[in-house]
């Protein structure tokens, strides 16, 4: 390729390809990698996609997101709506903040819990919370322990 467009539009092309692949199968159960809705990669193309919008609706660090703030509002109620709760909060965060989450909300401090071991020393950000659960022989339980 002699042309920097040439070389965009391989890109292109391979990132179509591997949406289509992800779309043609079964999606991926990790939020992190799972594929977008149309609707959701149009807004994420909008002003909206580029926007800080640090802090709390109406209580940011940086103004002009007055509309940022009626749209999180919305998705907000759009949330406990769908989940039936009373609380949400539309705020990406990181796979590791998520999983933590999820673990503090359905244990509690001394509850026993399994997990699968660790692939060739990867995905220590879902194992950070526990100790080694899988010792040779097979899954077995093991003790968790919560700080708070």
């Amino acid at each position: 390729m002699e042309r920097p467009i040439d070389y965009a539009l391989a890109i292109r092309d391979l990132a179509r390809r591997h949406n289509a692949l992800f779309r043609d199968s079964i999606p991926p159960l990790i939020a992190s990698e799972n594929i977008m809705s149309p609707l959701a990669m149009e807004m994420l193309l909008t002003d909206f996609g580029f926007r800080y919008a640090e802090g709390l609706p109406h209580h940011r660090y940086y103004q002009g997101n007055f509309f940022v703030d009626q749209v999180e509002d919305m998705v907000t109620e759009l949330a406990k709506k769908v989940f039936g709760s009373k609380q949400a909060d539309p705020r990406p965060i990181s796979g590791t903040n998520a999983n933590t989450s999820v673990l503090y909300g359905l244990t509690q401090p001394g509850d026993t819990i399994t997990t699968p071991p660790r692939l060739r020393e990867g995905g220590a950000h879902k194992r950070s919370q526990v100790r080694r659960c899988w010792p040779q022989g097979g899954p077995q339980p093991c003790q968790l322990s919560l700080r708070c």
